[in-house]
């Protein structure tokens, strides 16, 4: 019996791995986070103890924090003197070419440094952007005032569904072949933001508009909602990606390591606005 600690349990891709876990045989799932049965907090070192005695941890940085390295750098430290389990770490395709959001690039280049001097078994997934963004994050836009809206200009990606990336992460927090690796993930082709309200037009049988705001439109947008400037910041860099065509990749990760093809971002959209 394998025995695996998921950090961000109850997380878009937390709750997805949890699931994928609990698909296979012999294995026991810890479910942590700050509200889960299993507490866990980066910022509390009291609750370090509660991942002692796994074979496998999921490791999943806070979202929105451009320090989270130096809160999860910490608990990573500790796995490694406590155990050494193997670890799985939720980084994002893309990320590595943004210096001003560093908390993927430092905690990867920390996780080859313990893997290289510690004989750490660590792996690596890298994932686009997730295909459920658009329930999760748009859905008043889409369904209040008919429209997506975000500023990925004309550029595409491969949006991921977060249960492939759960499938994904099963296999290596529960295999050992997978250490040392680094795997991005992504759907099966690519979609820019037209083709995306293309696709809700069709599912919601009205028409879904992308106006492609400027930078300056998304952020007085965010500003108008009460959001802290901050985040309009942090998103703007994001979308950024994609409209500089630095994430119009598609990778086969996620057919070569499971046997299943990706699932579109089509299958997903009719999924959560059915």
């Amino acid at each position: 019996m394998q025995k695996i600690f998921v950090t961000g349990a109850n997380g878009t891709v937390g709750r997805e791995v949890v699931a994928a876990l609990k698909n296979l045989s012999d294995i026991s799932v810890t479910a942590a986070s700050r509200s889960s049965a299993t507490p866990f907090d980066y910022a509390d070192a009291t609750t370090f103890s509660a991942a002692d005695g796994h074979d496998a941890v999921f490791l999943l940085a806070p979202p929105l924090d451009p320090t989270a390295h130096q809160l999860v750098t910490p608990f990573l430290d500790y796995l490694i003197a406590h155990g050494n389990p193997r670890i799985t770490y939720l980084s994002a395709y893309g990320m590595q070419t943004l210096p001003a959001l560093p908390v993927h690039q430092l905690l990867e280049a920390r996780l080859h440094q313990l893997q290289s001097a510690r004989s750490a078994r660590i792996t690596i997934l890298r994932p686009t952007f997730f295909a459920s963004n658009f329930a999760q994050y748009e859905r008043d836009n889409i369904e209040q005032r008919n429209m997506i809206f975000n500023p990925a200009g004309t550029g595409a990606t491969a949006f991921v569904d977060p249960k492939d990336i759960g499938r994904v992460a099963a296999l290596t927090l529960t295999e050992d072949k997978h250490a040392g690796q680094m795997y991005t993930l992504t759907g099966p082709r690519t979609y820019t933001m037209e083709q995306v309200a293309t696709v809700l037009s069709s599912q919601l049988s009205r028409p879904i508009i992308y106006p492609a705001p400027s930078d300056e439109q998304y952020r007085t947008a965010l500003a108008q909602a009460g959001a802290p400037a901050f985040v309009a910041d942090y998103m703007i860099a994001v979308y950024g990606l994609i409209r500089q065509k630095k994430v119009n990749h598609v990778s086969t990760d996620v057919e070569r390591l499971t046997g299943q093809q990706p699932t579109d971002l089509s299958v997903v959209i009719q999924r959560d606005f059915s």
